[in-house]
């Protein structure tokens, strides 16, 4: 597995602040817990992107990804099984 090293500096003004916040952690504890939140965010915005982008091309180039959610989740309708099945892109 690599490794890799973040590093930040703070302002010394402002570490009394984060040690009011970090209720009985080490500094290194606390700050590790936030990158881990921070990594996490970022994340998970990436990921909705990503579905969004997805969306986006399942809806036909329409500019609104969210009738690629309803192409996606309809469920099977034996009445309209004749009609055509979606364009691909």
């Amino acid at each position: 597995m690599p490794k890799f090293t973040l590093s930040f500096s703070i302002d010394d003004a402002v570490l009394p602040l984060y040690d009011k916040l970090r209720d009985g952690m080490t500094r290194q504890q606390f700050f590790h817990h936030a990158l881990q939140l921070g990594l996490c965010e970022i994340l998970e915005s990436m990921t909705r992107t990503q579905r969004d982008m997805t969306m986006h091309l399942l809806s036909g180039n329409t500019l609104d990804y969210k009738q690629g959610r309803a192409a996606l989740f309809r469920p099977n309708d034996p009445d309209n099984a004749d009609k055509p099945a979606l364009p691909e892109t």
